[in-house]
């Protein structure tokens, strides 16, 4: 928070073309080791050697660090490592300036037990992880597989919102009590526990519509969302973005902005994911 240290993930590139001896570590930075004085806090491969026979043969292992953050109150580094075959949460804390690696700990198996561990619900590159905010922010928010997960890595336990599907995005609301999740057909609101709203604050109108760019406003008290409607139509003449505010107090949404054709230039080649409605 203070830019006094970061943390990221490093890829190396191993010998084989293929990419089976790639290495990806996490690697830290504190001001006090000075410019280049980064180092690796994981590691991404191991190896054994087997008895094959009369031979003696090493059996190498390689795997995956990935996503690594802080967490909110910069107490611990959180990542995610695939030694189980999906990718499971891992925690290294801090010991003043410098990450604690002999106090690192595994958390694999409960999102496989959870069932974020599955083929189509795994955590990987592209997952996009939302902090609850709040007084005790230890709450981790995502979508896996078009289902809602939030971690709590403080009680170590995981939990899937199995009610709603075809969750795109979510956005937390500033206090943290309410979170909202664009879906194939519209914004549900959900509660931290994971209970979700008896029917959409705002529906789609059709099935080929897309809600990008999903917030909340910084107001408690008049809660208000907040996203970019994109139209795709059959032609050019019918597609169409335009921003759309829903006032959660009344229930009636308006547009925020004209329809913008959606034609050429006017839709900029960025994933969605990071064009969040401010």
């Amino acid at each position: 928070s203070t830019g006094n240290m970061a943390v990221w993930r490093y890829h190396f590139i191993g010998s084989d073309a293929a990419g089976t001896e790639d290495l990806f570590n996490i690697a830290f930075w504190h001001e006090s080791v000075g410019q280049g004085g980064w180092y690796t806090v994981t590691q991404s491969h191991d190896s054994m050697t087997v008895r094959i026979g009369n031979d003696d043969v090493v059996k190498h292992r390689y795997y995956r660090n990935i996503k690594p953050m802080f967490t909110p109150d910069e107490s611990a580094i959180l990542y995610f490592v695939d030694t189980t075959g999906v990718f499971e949460p891992c925690l290294i804390p801090m010991a003043g300036a410098a990450p604690d690696t002999m106090q690192r700990r595994d958390l694999g198996g409960i999102f496989k037990t959870a069932g974020v561990g599955t083929a189509n619900r795994t955590v990987n590159e592209a997952t996009v992880f939302e902090w609850k905010p709040g007084p005790a922010p230890h709450v981790l928010g995502f979508v896996a597989g078009g289902r809602i997960a939030l971690f709590d890595y403080a009680a170590e336990a995981v939990t899937v919102v199995e009610d709603l599907s075809e969750v795109g995005q979510i956005a937390w609301s500033p206090d943290g009590e309410l979170m909202a999740a664009a879906t194939g057909s519209g914004i549900y609101l959900v509660s931290p526990a994971g209970a979700v709203s008896s029917s959409p604050v705002y529906t789609l109108e059709r099935s080929t519509d897309e809600i990008v760019g999903l917030a909340f406003s910084p107001s408690n008290t008049e809660r208000k969302l907040g996203f970019s409607l994109v139209r795709k139509g059959k032609t050019a003449v019918d597609s169409w973005s335009a921003l759309v505010i829903v006032d959660l107090s009344t229930g009636f949404w308006t547009f925020a902005s004209p329809r913008v054709p959606w034609t050429g230039a006017r839709e900029p080649a960025v994933p969605y994911t990071w064009m969040r409605v401010m």
